[in-house]
């Protein structure tokens, strides 16, 4: 459990990097520079609570990975997007929503990507580990020690 929270909280730090960022640049194009309108609490409390919507999607015995993201990326936009309109962060215009949209594609698939690779890098950590344990910790042959 604790090793499913610091992920979770590793993946909403990400985000709000990612979301602070992009909320720089968005400014600085703007011409708006400015300190944000967006109180950077709220949206690290919001990104926190995304991840843990996501967990409790994860809890959903999915009969595919592909299943479980295509409905994590659907709740997530969908509370995403609800409370960025009732915050007034996303004018309601079909460019705004458009281009929201996008960004949010963009964000989970970037996020998706970080961490499919991280869990790669594990995942050949932890195989090198366990074939060194396993040179390590294997009996003998006896065709190579005639003396056995």
């Amino acid at each position: 459990m604790k090793k499913e929270i610091l992920s979770r909280l590793s993946a909403a730090c990400v985000l709000f990097t990612l979301v602070l960022l992009c909320s720089c640049l968005w400014n600085i194009l703007s011409g708006n520079y400015g300190s944000s309108s967006w109180p950077v609490v709220l949206i690290f409390v919001l990104l926190v609570g995304i991840e843990a919507v996501d967990y409790l999607i994860s809890l959903i015995p999915f009969r595919t990975c592909r299943q479980y993201r295509f409905c994590s990326v659907a709740v997530n936009y969908v509370l995403v997007f609800l409370a960025w309109l009732c915050l007034g962060w996303v004018p309601q215009n079909v460019w705004s929503i458009l281009a929201f949209s996008l960004g949010y594609l963009i964000f989970y698939r970037l996020i998706q990507l970080y961490f499919d690779a991280k869990r790669q890098a594990e995942a050949a950590d932890f195989n090198r580990q366990l074939e060194l344990w396993r040179k390590q910790h294997q009996a003998p042959d006896p065709q190579d020690h005639p003396d056995l």
